[in-house]
């Protein structure tokens, strides 16, 4: 996210910042919708995503996914004083906040009677659920983890998480050079110690390899 200063921050930063110096470059990040992010790429305006971005089977008939470098589930996610969604079926009939092209559009859209109402990113539909435009959201765990613990929004994981998936980076499809690169950075990260320090950094807890 953009911090107060107008500075991009975040998990996913720092982890492409030590990923690129390691690689002898230096890192240059560019913000984009997530439903453009794989367009993007194959217009070669940028190498890589970074963005825990799901290793889904869909778009690796687009892209090549390097190993798993975190693993998470998609989560319900309400206002401190509300208790109506501890299952993914309480969603019916309530107005469900997700960004578009998500893993959390599609889960949303599994149930019957949820009204599902896109966002372009999750500022947007946080502030909708804090605002009460939105009844609950759906979101990676650890990113709401982070906003709640780190950022002290007034929010809450209400239920267990669903589909539980590996985030990956994504290169251009046969990149293959790109992704050895990157799989033996990401090994050594977790080899030394410093993917754990990054994670502990943004989410207090040490990550689940």
């Amino acid at each position: 996210y953009v911090d107060e200063s107008g500075e991009l921050v975040g998990f996913d930063i720092d982890v492409g910042v030590e990923v690129a110096r390691r690689l002898g470059m230096r890192a240059e990040f560019s913000l984009s919708l997530f439903t453009e992010l794989i367009d993007r790429l194959q217009n070669d305006e940028f190498d890589v995503i970074i963005a825990m971005m799901s290793a889904t089977e869909e778009r690796r008939a687009f892209v090549d996914f390097t190993d798993s470098y975190v693993e998470s589930g998609n989560v319900l996610v309400a206002r401190q004083d509300d208790d109506r969604f501890a299952e993914l079926a309480d969603i019916a009939g309530h107005r469900v906040g997700v960004a578009a092209g998500t893993t959390f559009e599609t889960l949303a859209r599994s149930v019957d009677g949820a009204e599902v109402l896109l966002f372009d990113d999750f500022q947007a539909y946080i502030e909708a659920l804090i605002a009460g435009d939105v009844d609950v959201i759906i979101e990676d765990e650890l990113t709401a983890l982070y906003n709640i613990q780190q950022r002290g929004l007034p929010i809450k994981i209400t239920s267990r998480a669903y589909e539980t998936q590996g985030a990956a980076i994504a290169v251009k499809k046969g990149d293959h050079e790109l992704l050895e690169a990157l799989n033996r950075i990401l090994a050594e990260m977790r080899a030394d110690g410093t993917f754990t320090e990054i994670y502990v950094k943004w989410f207090g807890a040490a990550p689940r390899f």
